[in-house]
């Protein structure tokens, strides 16, 4: 068993190869500089302070990996790059495929997320390595209501609702095989945690110490920068 002073070895998948359609503009929200620095970099910047890192491959655009290679070199992480696939379950099974079977324990995280703390990514891995598998999430905080197009139908209780994040983690050959049935049956999960489940593994919940938001709108841009300043300067 793994004592508290040794963290878990994991390995991790960081997932950068969308296009940012959502986010409109000429540069893919991996580049897009936030408090100074490449969302990119924020998110690799964690996973080297991370406790038992142990290396990283990056899926994303070919004409990425050089840009890559160089914010992993300046943090001293070691880093590999493969291209993604048609959608994000197509990129993490190809960043699974990337790692190996030297890897056991694998941390899948989405780029977009750069304020993940490198503290959460070590108790994510801790708890994966309990219990089989876990994630970052927060519980719900707002009203939630069903609705019909515009119209409100019903009001949803937000008790034991929470919003899943990442990263995730699991077992690499437990993983990948989970995706591989979605695969099989045509599915294409939005997350690793919805593959596993439907492979009947259990899942831990890891509550965010800090808010972890995903990039996704450029509406998002200011918010995220002024978590990141605001953390700079606390």
């Amino acid at each position: 068993m793994t004592s508290p002073a040794s963290p878990p070895r994991f390995h991790a998948v960081v997932v950068a190869a969308g296009r940012s359609t959502r986010l409109g503009g000429e540069v893919r929200k991996s580049w897009l500089e936030l408090a100074g620095r490449p969302v990119l970099g924020h998110t690799l910047g964690a996973f080297a302070a991370a406790p038992g890192i142990a290396a990283v491959v990056v899926v994303a655009p070919a004409e990425d990996h050089e840009a890559v290679g160089r914010l992993a070199a300046e943090l001293g992480l070691p880093c590999t790059c493969t291209e993604g696939g048609a959608t994000r379950a197509d990129s993490v099974r190809a960043g699974l495929l990337a790692l190996g079977e030297q890897a056991d324990l694998v941390l899948v995280h989405d780029a977009a997320r750069p304020l993940v703390l490198a503290e959460d990514i070590g108790r994510v891995a801790a708890a994966a390595a309990r219990d089989g598998a876990a994630l970052l999430a927060s519980p719900v905080r707002d009203s939630l209501h069903r609705a019909e197009g515009e119209r409100v139908v019903a009001p949803v209780p937000r008790e034991d609702l929470w919003a899943a994040e990442t990263p995730q983690a699991a077992g690499r050959a437990t993983l990948l095989a989970a995706m591989e049935a979605c695969r099989a049956r045509g599915e294409s999960p939005t997350d690793e945690v919805t593959a596993l489940q439907g492979a009947g593994s259990p899942v831990t919940l890891v509550r965010s110490t800090e808010p972890n938001p995903k990039l996704t709108w450029s509406g998002d841009v200011p918010l995220l920068e002024s978590l990141l300043l605001a953390r700079q300067t606390s």
